[in-house]
């Protein structure tokens, strides 16, 4: 990573904006396994699903559950469109 920066982060359900802010770090699970997405990543789309850990600078890790959802990453920014497991 990138010391001191971060990518911009959108969480979105259908009706919901789950989350959004500065993050350090995104991991997750696809279909070829778990992964990290960094600061300066390069454009990237993918199938998610398990979880999500978002880290952002300074705070303890936040774990979303989740069922299924697409990651779109470009330009230090990252959208997550999902459905959040109850």
């Amino acid at each position: 990573m990138v010391s001191g920066k971060t990518m911009h982060l959108r969480v979105l359900t259908r009706g919901e904006l789950v989350y959004e802010g500065d993050v350090s770090s995104i991991s997750s699970v696809n279909e070829l396994g778990k992964f990290d997405v960094l600061v300066e990543h390069a454009n990237f789309i993918s199938m998610v699903r398990d979880y999500l850990i978002i880290r952002e600078q300074g705070r303890a890790d936040r774990e979303l559950k989740i069922s299924q959802g697409i990651l779109r990453v470009g330009q230090d920014r990252a959208n997550v469109y999902l459905g959040i497991k109850q």
